[in-house]
Protein backbone atom coordinates (compact mmCIF):
# COMPACT_ATOMS: atom_id res chain seq x y z
CA UNK A 1 0.00 0.00 0.00
CA UNK A 2 1.47 3.03 -0.91
CA UNK A 3 0.80 6.82 0.66
CA UNK A 4 -1.60 8.05 -2.01
CA UNK A 5 -3.57 4.50 -1.48
CA UNK A 6 -4.35 5.34 2.37
CA UNK A 7 -6.71 7.81 3.16
CA UNK A 8 -5.16 9.79 5.70
CA UNK A 9 -1.91 11.13 5.86
CA UNK A 10 0.16 14.24 7.04
CA UNK A 11 -1.03 16.78 9.64
CA UNK A 12 0.31 20.36 10.46
CA UNK A 13 -0.64 21.55 13.76
CA UNK A 14 -1.04 25.48 14.80
CA UNK A 15 -1.34 25.76 18.50
CA UNK A 16 -2.58 29.19 20.13
CA UNK A 17 -3.31 30.29 23.44
CA UNK A 18 -7.01 29.60 22.36
CA UNK A 19 -7.38 27.19 19.76
CA UNK A 20 -5.65 24.18 17.53
CA UNK A 21 -6.01 24.47 13.85
CA UNK A 22 -5.26 21.48 11.98
CA UNK A 23 -4.63 20.90 8.21
CA UNK A 24 -4.35 16.76 7.17
CA UNK A 25 -4.08 15.65 3.61
CA UNK A 26 -7.06 13.22 3.08
CA UNK A 27 -7.41 11.15 -0.05
CA UNK A 28 -11.11 10.29 -1.71
CA UNK A 29 -12.09 8.80 -4.58
CA UNK A 30 -14.11 10.49 -7.04
CA UNK A 31 -15.59 8.20 -10.08
CA UNK A 32 -12.71 5.80 -9.18
CA UNK A 33 -10.02 8.26 -9.35
CA UNK A 34 -8.12 9.64 -6.23
CA UNK A 35 -8.97 13.35 -4.73
CA UNK A 36 -6.29 14.65 -3.13
CA UNK A 37 -8.24 16.84 -0.35
CA UNK A 38 -6.95 18.90 3.02
CA UNK A 39 -9.43 18.33 5.44
CA UNK A 40 -9.61 21.44 7.98
CA UNK A 41 -10.19 21.32 12.15
CA UNK A 42 -10.72 23.98 14.24
CA UNK A 43 -10.73 23.05 18.19
CA UNK A 44 -10.75 25.44 21.19
CA UNK A 45 -8.29 24.38 23.76
CA UNK A 46 -9.41 23.58 27.51
CA UNK A 47 -7.13 23.32 29.84
CA UNK A 48 -4.61 23.53 27.42
CA UNK A 49 -5.98 20.63 25.51
CA UNK A 50 -8.05 20.30 22.37
CA UNK A 51 -11.59 19.75 22.52
CA UNK A 52 -12.44 17.30 19.60
CA UNK A 53 -16.39 16.56 20.68
CA UNK A 54 -16.92 20.18 19.60
CA UNK A 55 -14.66 20.75 16.84
CA UNK A 56 -15.59 22.38 13.43
CA UNK A 57 -14.53 21.29 10.09
CA UNK A 58 -14.31 21.69 6.69
CA UNK A 59 -12.76 19.54 3.61
CA UNK A 60 -11.69 21.30 1.24
CA UNK A 61 -10.90 20.43 -2.52
CA UNK A 62 -9.45 22.03 -5.53
CA UNK A 63 -11.52 25.45 -5.41
CA UNK A 64 -10.88 25.66 -1.56
CA UNK A 65 -7.31 24.67 -1.42
CA UNK A 66 -6.59 27.22 -4.36
CA UNK A 67 -8.35 29.96 -1.90
CA UNK A 68 -6.48 29.04 1.11
CA UNK A 69 -3.74 28.63 -1.05
CA UNK A 70 -3.61 32.52 -2.56
CA UNK A 71 -4.89 34.26 1.21
CA UNK A 72 -1.73 32.06 2.69
CA UNK A 73 0.08 33.91 0.35
CA UNK A 74 -0.97 37.07 1.13
CA UNK A 75 -2.44 37.57 -2.46
CA UNK A 76 -5.90 37.77 -1.16
CA UNK A 77 -6.25 39.60 2.61
CA UNK A 78 -10.35 38.74 2.57
CA UNK A 79 -11.28 35.28 1.46
CA UNK A 80 -14.49 33.60 1.97
CA UNK A 81 -14.58 29.39 1.08
CA UNK A 82 -17.88 27.90 1.13
CA UNK A 83 -18.32 24.28 2.70
CA UNK A 84 -20.17 21.41 1.21
CA UNK A 85 -23.75 21.58 3.37
CA UNK A 86 -23.33 18.15 5.23
CA UNK A 87 -25.27 18.67 7.79
CA UNK A 88 -24.21 18.00 10.89
CA UNK A 89 -20.20 17.46 10.89
CA UNK A 90 -18.51 20.48 8.17
CA UNK A 91 -18.50 23.72 8.54
CA UNK A 92 -20.76 25.72 5.81
CA UNK A 93 -18.21 28.83 5.23
CA UNK A 94 -14.71 29.93 6.32
CA UNK A 95 -13.12 33.13 6.33
CA UNK A 96 -9.89 33.96 5.74
CA UNK A 97 -8.38 37.24 7.18
CA UNK A 98 -4.96 38.64 6.75
CA UNK A 99 -4.93 41.71 9.13
CA UNK A 100 -2.80 45.10 8.79
CA UNK A 101 -0.39 43.24 11.45
CA UNK A 102 0.21 40.24 9.03
CA UNK A 103 -1.59 38.34 11.61
CA UNK A 104 -4.35 35.71 10.20
CA UNK A 105 -7.52 34.85 11.13
CA UNK A 106 -9.09 31.82 10.40
CA UNK A 107 -13.07 31.31 10.72
CA UNK A 108 -15.39 28.24 10.71
CA UNK A 109 -19.10 28.88 11.24
CA UNK A 110 -22.19 26.96 10.28
CA UNK A 111 -25.99 27.56 10.86
CA UNK A 112 -26.56 23.96 12.75
CA UNK A 113 -25.17 24.50 15.80
CA UNK A 114 -28.03 25.29 17.94
CA UNK A 115 -29.52 21.40 17.33
CA UNK A 116 -25.41 20.64 18.03
CA UNK A 117 -25.43 22.52 21.87
CA UNK A 118 -21.83 24.44 19.83
CA UNK A 119 -20.72 27.79 19.14
CA UNK A 120 -22.20 29.24 15.73
CA UNK A 121 -18.34 29.85 15.10
CA UNK A 122 -14.76 29.12 16.52
CA UNK A 123 -11.89 31.57 14.80
CA UNK A 124 -8.32 31.50 15.60
CA UNK A 125 -5.49 34.14 15.06
CA UNK A 126 -1.71 33.43 14.54
CA UNK A 127 1.05 35.28 13.54
CA UNK A 128 2.42 35.13 9.98
CA UNK A 129 5.29 32.56 11.08
CA UNK A 130 2.86 29.86 10.90
CA UNK A 131 1.50 30.47 7.65
CA UNK A 132 4.62 28.93 5.80
CA UNK A 133 3.95 25.10 6.90
CA UNK A 134 0.18 25.61 6.67
CA UNK A 135 0.76 26.95 2.72
CA UNK A 136 3.25 23.72 2.26
CA UNK A 137 0.93 21.55 2.88
CA UNK A 138 -1.96 23.00 1.13
CA UNK A 139 -0.25 23.82 -2.24
CA UNK A 140 1.82 20.55 -2.16
CA UNK A 141 -1.55 18.34 -1.74
CA UNK A 142 -3.16 20.71 -5.29
CA UNK A 143 -0.32 19.76 -6.91
CA UNK A 144 -0.75 16.07 -6.84
CA UNK A 145 -4.39 17.09 -8.58
CA UNK A 146 -2.09 17.92 -11.54
CA UNK A 147 -1.37 14.44 -12.39
CA UNK A 148 -1.18 13.85 -15.98
CA UNK A 149 0.23 17.52 -16.04
CA UNK A 150 3.32 17.02 -14.28
CA UNK A 151 2.83 20.21 -12.49
CA UNK A 152 5.54 21.51 -9.69
CA UNK A 153 4.80 22.96 -6.80
CA UNK A 154 6.58 25.87 -8.47
CA UNK A 155 4.37 26.03 -11.31
CA UNK A 156 1.10 25.79 -9.07
CA UNK A 157 2.32 28.65 -6.74
CA UNK A 158 2.56 30.62 -9.99
CA UNK A 159 -0.52 29.58 -10.97
CA UNK A 160 -2.31 30.59 -7.96
CA UNK A 161 -0.27 34.20 -8.43
CA UNK A 162 -1.84 34.50 -11.84
CA UNK A 163 -5.09 33.68 -10.77
CA UNK A 164 -5.13 36.15 -8.14
CA UNK A 165 -4.49 39.53 -10.10
CA UNK A 166 -7.97 39.40 -11.52
CA UNK A 167 -9.10 40.54 -7.65
CA UNK A 168 -6.85 43.20 -7.94
CA UNK A 169 -8.21 44.73 -11.10
CA UNK A 170 -11.67 45.12 -8.87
Amino acid sequence: MTNQDQPFGEVVEVYTQDALLQLQRITINRQNKPLFTVNVTLSMLEDGRPVFESKKEMRLEEHGLSTLCQALMGLKHQSVIKGNHNKGKYAEAMFININPNETVNIILTSSNHERQGLEKSYSVTFYPDFRYKLLALAVSQLTLNSKGYSQTISETLSLLKAAAFPAYRR
